[in-house]
């Protein structure tokens, strides 16, 4: 079980979470997505996951580290490709919330990195802390992306 002290650990996790379902339930849902947009967002979140993919796989070292560090950089300047256009696309509250976003975004990275380094920070000697919460991150992660494919390029077509 995960001590109460070391659950601060996913605050970045759980308001990301909370961040990008209204960003997509609320703001997306509300004014639809441009082309530009169906294929950014999924790549958004398929870059996300492949930068988690390498703690998930690979045991911590310096050179895995730098590895991850490396992905989570690009994946962090990745997400903001857009922000010039949803500049002039999107209300105020959805351009705050995407600043939240991109706050959050840096933080779930070094929330996993911690994680990844020292596993104690669970409050367990073994590593089946870490594993179930990269694996739900993961899944949470995977799901959401083919989701954010399939719904704004198969379900909800627009002109």
């Amino acid at each position: 079980m995960i001590q109460g002290s070391h659950a601060v650990i996913f605050f970045p996790v759980a308001v990301q979470g909370v961040a990008i379902f209204v960003d997509e339930f609320y703001f997306h849902h509300k004014r639809g997505l441009p082309a530009w947009e169906k294929i950014g967002h999924p790549l958004d979140t398929l870059i996300s996951t492949c930068a988690l993919l390498v703690p998930f796989f690979l045991p911590f070292s310096e050179a895995n580290l730098l590895l991850y560090i490396c992905v989570c950089l690009f994946s962090c300047f990745f997400v903001t490709k857009d922000e010039w256009i949803h500049s002039k696309v999107c209300c105020a509250a959805e351009n705050w919330l995407h600043a939240v976003l991109f706050l959050m975004h840096p933080l779930v990275f070094v929330s996993f990195g911690f994680l990844w380094w020292d596993k104690s920070l669970l409050g367990m000697e073994s590593k089946h802390s870490f594993d179930l919460a990269i694996r739900g991150q993961l899944l949470a992660m995977s799901v959401f992306g083919f989701y954010q494919y399939i719904y704004w390029n198969f379900i909800r077509v627009e002109n």
